[in-house]
């Protein structure tokens, strides 16, 4: 009961993120990424290792 009193509510966090894409059929353009509490290893984590680490 005493770890009940320790939890903080926190506002709801939203972003939407522009990632630049390429590719040879459509060249350059951007795709949104909408996320809640954005986290930048979150990325990473679902993009793999190809999401550069650029916010060290």
């Amino acid at each position: 009961m005493e770890q009940l009193s320790t939890f903080k509510l926190f506002p709801v966090t939203e972003a939407t993120l522009q990632m630049v894409c390429h590719d040879d059929q459509h060249g350059f353009y951007t795709s949104s990424i909408h996320m809640k509490k954005p986290n930048i290893p979150d990325l990473k984590l679902h993009y793999g290792d190809n999401f550069s680490e650029v916010h060290d």
